[in-house]
C-alpha cells in the first residue's frame, strides 16, 4: 500500500466543555444555533459517552490517551496516592500514557492547542499549547513563554476562567455578560493562533459552556423544575450566551475551509441537580467512618466555627474573584472533612469530589492506617456498602438517592487500576453527591448558584472531506477520538488505545483508501508518576480556590 493512500487531513477541534444535545438540538431546530445545525446536517453526529467519572479530569485524560482511566490513573482533580491520605493536585505530567499531542509531535506534524483541560504545565511540542483551567496565572499557560505577550498585544488580556457563584451577586444578566467575554476572549485568541500559520492540528476549548450550564442549568432546560418559573428575559439571556458562541463557532470554521475535517465535541454532558447527598456523613451514620457527632462536644464548637465562617463569607463575595480562598474559607474545608475522620475507627471514606462519588475502603497494608483487612470481609463490606448506598431514600421526597454503584474492577482495566476507588458511585437524576460533613445532614438543596450537574452523554459531530453526511453516530465514546484524530491524519493508532476509529462517520471512499493501520504502543512508564512539583503554595492555592469556585471541590 502506497502513503498516498493515507494522504494526511487536517483537523480543527472544537470543544464546548459539558456540552450537550438536549439543548443544543432544540435551539437547533428553532434556528438559534444555525453554525452547528449545518455541520449536523452535513456530516456525522452523535452523542458522545465520557469517562466514568464524566469529570473533567478523567475525561481529558482520556480523550488525549485514547485509554480508560484504569491505564492513566486519574478520577478527579485531586489523586489518591496508596500509603497516604492525601489527595494532591493533579496536572498534565500526571498523564503517565502519551498522549495524543506527543503522538502528533513526534510525527512531526504542526499543532496548537488552546485552554484544553489538563495541559498544564504546558509542555514543549511541534508546536505551540495555551494551557487550561489548572494554570495557576495566564501567563504561565503559554508555550513557548514569549507567546503570551504576543497574544496580549493581538488580542487583548487572556482570561483563564470566572467563578460560578460570582453568580450569586451579578445576577443572571451579569453572569451570562462575564461567561460571554471569558468565550469572545477564546475565540479571539483561536482565530490568532489559527492565522499564524497552516497547522497541522488545530484545537481550541471552551470552559465558558461548563461554567454557565453550573449557574444557570435552571434557565436553559425545560426539564428542570425551576424552569417554568424563570423569566422569558432571562432565559433568552442565557440563550444568548449560545447563540454568540454559535456565531464564533462559524468564524471558527470559515477560517478551517472546505478542505481540513472538522471535530465538534464535549467531554460530558449536563443535566439538572436539585439536591445533594453528602456521601462521608452516611458513611458516618452507618458506623463506617469515625468522627465526632454533631451533638458531642468537639462537633458543637466544630458546628459553631463552621456557621462563624460561613457567615463572614458572605461580606467577602466579591474578594473570592480577584485572589485565592483566604483562611477562614480553608478552615471550613478543613472543617468539614479530613479533620474530623478518625483514621483509626474508620472502615470506608470518600475522598473530595463532587458529582460522583469515590469510595476507598481503609486497607490494612495499602492505607496508614487501616483497619479492613484483604479477603472474604473486605468483599462483604464492600459489597454491604453497594447495598446500602442503592437502598438509600431522600428523607424529603421518598425518591432513590444512588442510581448506581460500580465496583472498581467492573469499570476500569489497566497497570493503574489499582489506584481507582474500590467503589464508585453514580448519583440518580437530580443528585449530585459532595463528600464533606455539614453538621450531621445528609441531604439538602444544592446551592442557589448551582442548578446544572455533569451527566455521560455529550456531543459529537464531524464534518469534511470524507465524512458522510446527515449519518447519526451510535456508541461513540470520548477514548474513540484520539484513534479518529490519528487515522483522519493518516497515522497509526497504538494498539494499546482502547477507542476505536469512528469508521461509521466515514464515506466508503474515504475507508476503501484508507484502511485503519495499527502500530505497537511505545514503551511508558507503569508507575504513577510522583506528585507534581509544578505548584508552589500560593499556586496550588490559587487553583484550589478556582475548582471550589466552580464546585469542583466539595
Amino acid at each position: 500500500m502506497n502513503d498516498t493512500q493515507h494522504a494526511a487531513r487536517k483537523v480543527m477541534v472544537i470543544s464546548l466543555d459539558g456540552a450537550t444535545w438536549d439543548i443544543l438540538q432544540p435551539w437547533m431546530e428553532a434556528g438559534y444555533l444555525p453554525n452547528l445545525a449545518r455541520l449536523v446536517a452535513t456530516g456525522a453526529s452523535g452523542r458522545l459517552t465520557s469517562t466514568i467519572p464524566p469529570v473533567t479530569v478523567p475525561a481529558w485524560a482520556t480523550f488525549q490517551t485514547g485509554m480508560n482511566p484504569g491505564k492513566h490513573g486519574l478520577f478527579h482533580f485531586t489523586r489518591y496516592q496508596p500509603g497516604t491520605y492525601d489527595t494532591p493536585l493533579v496536572d498534565a505530567t500526571s498523564i503517565a500514557p502519551p498522549t495524543l499531542w506527543r503522538i502528533l509531535s513526534n510525527a512531526g506534524k504542526r499543532l496548537a492547542t488552546i485552554n484544553v483541560p489538563m495541559t498544564y504545565p504546558p509542555r514543549p511540542v511541534n508546536g505551540i499549547v495555551v494551557a487550561g483551567l489548572l494554570s495557576p496565572s495566564p501567563r504561565q499557560a503559554f508555550w513557548p513563554p514569549e507567546l503570551y505577550d504576543e497574544v496580549v498585544a493581538a488580542v487583548g488580556p487572556y482570561q483563564v476562567w470566572t467563578s460560578i457563584d460570582a453568580f450569586d451577586y451579578l445576577g443572571v444578566e451579569g453572569f451570562v455578560e462575564r461567561v460571554t467575554a471569558l468565550a469572545r476572549g477564546r475565540a479571539a485568541t483561536g482565530r490568532y493562533l489559527f492565522a499564524r500559520e497552516d497547522w497541522d492540528f488545530f484545537m481550541v476549548h471552551f470552559q465558558a459552556t461548563d461554567i454557565i450550564q453550573h449557574a444557570l442549568w435552571a434557565w436553559a432546560d425545560p426539564r428542570h423544575p425551576d424552569f417554568a418559573g424563570k423569566p422569558e428575559e432571562e432565559k433568552a439571556q442565557v440563550r444568548g450566551f449560545y447563540q454568540a458562541l454559535d456565531g464564533w463557532i462559524g468564524e471558527l470554521c470559515a477560517l478551517a475551509g472546505d478542505e481540513r475535517l472538522i471535530i465538534v465535541m464535549s467531554d460530558h454532558g449536563f443535566g439538572p441537580v436539585m439536591r445533594r447527598l453528602y456521601l462521608n456523613q452516611w458513611l458516618l451514620n452507618e458506623g463506617l467512618l469515625a468522627a465526632p457527632r454533631p451533638s458531642s462536644v468537639r462537633g458543637r464548637l466544630l458546628g459553631w466555627a463552621e456557621e462563624a465562617v460561613r457567615r463572614a463569607d458572605v461580606f467577602k463575595l466579591r474578594r473570592r474573584l480577584i485572589r485565592p480562598r483566604g483562611r477562614g474559607d480553608r478552615l471550613v474545608q478543613w472543617i468539614k472533612r479530613d479533620a474530623l475522620i478518625r483514621w483509626s475507627e474508620t472502615q470506608a471514606f470518600a475522598p473530595s469530589g463532587p458529582f460522583f462519588g469515590r469510595i476507598y475502603l481503609n486497607t490494612v497494608g495499602r492505607e496508614p492506617q487501616g483497619i479492613v483487612p484483604p479477603g472474604a470481609a473486605w468483599e462483604a463490606l464492600r459489597e454491604r456498602i453497594a447495598e446500602g448506598l442503592l437502598a438509600l431514600r431522600d428523607p424529603a421526597n421518598g425518591q432513590p438517592i444512588v442510581e448506581q454503584v460500580w465496583r472498581r474492577e467492573d469499570i476500569y482495566h489497566g497497570d493503574r487500576a489499582a489506584e481507582l476507588p474500590d467503589l464508585v458511585v453514580k448519583p440518580a437524576a437530580g443528585y449530585q453527591i459532595v463528600t464533606e460533613f455539614r453538621r450531621g445532614l445528609l441531604v439538602e438543596p444544592v446551592p442557589g448558584f448551582h442548578s446544572g450537574t455533569h451527566r455521560m452523554e455529550g456531543i459529537l459531530a464531524l464534518h469534511g472531506p470524507g465524512i458522510r453526511r446527515g449519518v447519526l453516530l451510535e456508541g461513540a465514546s470520548i477514548a474513540d477520538v484520539a484513534p479518529t484524530i490519528l487515522h483522519l491524519m493518516g497515522l497509526p493508532v497504538p494498539l494499546n488505545m482502547d477507542g476505536r476509529v469512528l469508521e461509521a462517520a466515514l464515506d466508503e471512499s474515504f475507508r476503501a483508501a484508507r484502511p485503519v493501520r495499527f502500530v505497537e504502543a511505545e514503551e511508558r512508564p507503569t508507575e504513577a508518576p510522583p506528585p507534581t512539583e509544578g505548584y508552589s503554595d500560593a499556586e496550588s492555592a490559587e487553583v484550589k480556590a478556582r475548582l471550589a469556585g466552580l464546585g469542583y471541590l466539595s
